[in-house]
């Protein structure tokens, strides 16, 4: 604040306003290309039996934890471990659907299902075709995250997500004692228009 000259009356000095802080990627971050998502098969495998807690019907797979926000907020290595430890019974419902990229490993885990006695045991073929790479920045308490994922759709439309345990493993530092290595997992649904076929136990 200064006096002019002739005036009792002071004028403020106007000061250049400061563009406010935006959390986000830095100009430098910006700059680098998007990391790569891991290897997408020709296609996932899908473990289900009655007792599974992802529900299965003509349209599809769906989790039964759903989330009204946008997935960037709950895609957390927090959320991630819950869903993978076999001994949290926590009562926040997942909202990741678990399968595998390698058919085998898929029978060998049907396998094992069965010797724990589950009923209904079927493997679902979930079809990749159309998948495309994409980024979610996703805002932890240590700063910001790019993680790369696969989607089946626009990028302006939230569709479903899928996630390898390796790149949750690489960039959201997840237990890997908890994961198989060729473990995935998707958000909230599988629409029946990606699977493919299924194959029950006998």
């Amino acid at each position: 604040m200064v006096l002019v000259e002739g005036s009792e009356k002071p004028v403020v000095e106007e000061k250049a306003v400061e563009e406010p802080v935006v959390d986000g990627l830095s100009a430098e971050e910006e700059e680098q290309p998007p990391p790569e998502p891991a290897k997408l098969p020709p296609a996932f495998y899908r473990v289900q039996h009655a007792g599974s807690h992802t529900l299965h019907d003509a349209a599809g797979f769906e989790s039964r934890g759903h989330y009204h926000m946008h997935y960037k907020h709950y895609i957390t290595s927090e959320k991630i471990h819950r869903h993978l430890d076999p001994l949290d019974r926590s009562s926040d419902s997942s909202p990741f659907i678990s399968m595998f990229d390698n058919e085998d490993e898929a029978w060998r885990h049907a396998s094992e299902q069965q010797r724990r006695s589950y009923r209904g045991i079927f493997i679902a073929r979930i079809d990749t075709d159309g998948l495309r790479p994409s980024v979610l920045d996703i805002d932890l308490h240590d700063g910001l995250v790019r993680l790369p994922v696969w989607k089946n759709g626009p990028e302006a439309c939230q569709k479903t997500v899928f996630v390898s345990t390796a790149d949750a493993r690489k960039y959201l530092k997840v237990d890997p004692a908890l994961s198989r290595e060729s473990e995935w997992f998707a958000t909230d649904r599988i629409p029946r228009a990606m699977i493919g076929g299924t194959e029950s136990l006998l």
